[in-house]
C-alpha cells in the first residue's frame, strides 16, 4: 500500500515541486502499485540518513571517552613526575591520548559530512518519488495531468543529484583527513604499545 501523509515528505527540505494532491487522488490503483519501487527507495534513503544521525550521536560519544582518556593520562603523567619515576611510557600515553581526541575529532567531522551526504541522498529520493509519481499522472492523462509538467521534476532530480555528488566529493574530503588523524594515532599507540611491551595492566594501557 501506498503511504502519502504530508510526514512522510517532512524530512527532506529540498524538494519544493510536488504533484498535487487532486492529481494524485484521481490515480488509478493500477498506477500507484508501479510506484512502490520509488517508495522504497524513499523510505531506504530514510533509514540511511537515520543511520548517519546515529553515527554521528556515537562519534560525539566517543568523543567524550576520548578526552577522558586524555584527562586520566595527563593525571598519570602528574603523579609520576612526583614520584620521581620514569615518565618515557607516562609521556607517550598522553601524547597518544592527544592523538585519539584528535582522531575522534575528526571521526565528528566524517559522520556529519557523510549525514550531509545522507540528508541530500534522502532529498534525491524523495525527489524522484515525486518525478514517478508525475510520471503516472501524466500517463493516465487525468484531468489534472495538464498542469504537471515532467521537464520541471526532470530538472529538480538532475539539480539534487549534483548536490548528493558535492556532498559526497566534500565527505571525502574530510575522510582524508579522518584517515590522516588514525594514521597519527596508530603511531602514537605503536609508541605506547613499545614502551610498556603491551602489557595490559599497564596504567597506560587500555
Amino acid at each position: 500500500m501506498l503511504v502519502y501523509p504530508a510526514l512522510l515528505c517532512a524530512c527532506a527540505s529540498g524538494v519544493s515541486l510536488r504533484v498535487s494532491p487532486e492529481a494524485l487522488a484521481e490515480l488509478p490503483l493500477e498506477n500507484r502499485l508501479t510506484l512502490l519501487d520509488a517508495e522504497n527507495d524513499y523510505l531506504a534513503a530514510v533509514d540511511a540518513r537515520d543511520a548517519a544521525e546515529d553515527r554521528v550521536l556515537q562519534a560525539v560519544e566517543a568523543r567524550g571517552q576520548a578526552r577522558q582518556r586524555r584527562h586520566e593520562a595527563e593525571d598519570n603523567l602528574s603523579n609520576a613526575r612526583k614520584e620521581k619515576e620514569t615518565p618515557d611510557a607516562a609521556e607517550a600515553a598522553v601524547r597518544e591520548s592527544e592523538a585519539r581526541v584528535e582522531l575522534a575529532d575528526r571521526r565528528i567531522d566524517s559522520s556529519r559530512a557523510e549525514l550531509r551526504v545522507a540528508e541530500a541522498a534522502l532529498d534525491l529520493a524523495d525527489a524522484r518519488f515525486e518525478q514517478a509519481r508525475a510520471g503516472e499522472v501524466v500517463s493516465a492523462g487525468l484531468s489534472h495531468s495538464h498542469d504537471v509538467k515532467p521537464e520541471k521534476f526532470q530538472r529538480q532530480v538532475d539539480d539534487l543529484a549534483r548536490v548528493r555528488t558535492e556532498r559526497e566529493a566534500k565527505a571525502q574530503e574530510v575522510k582524508a583527513r579522518t584517515d590522516e588523524a588514525e594514521q597519527q594515532w596508530r603511531a602514537a599507540r605503536a609508541e605506547l604499545t613499545k614502551l610498556t611491551g603491551g602489557a595490559q595492566g599497564s596504567a597506560w594501557v587500555e
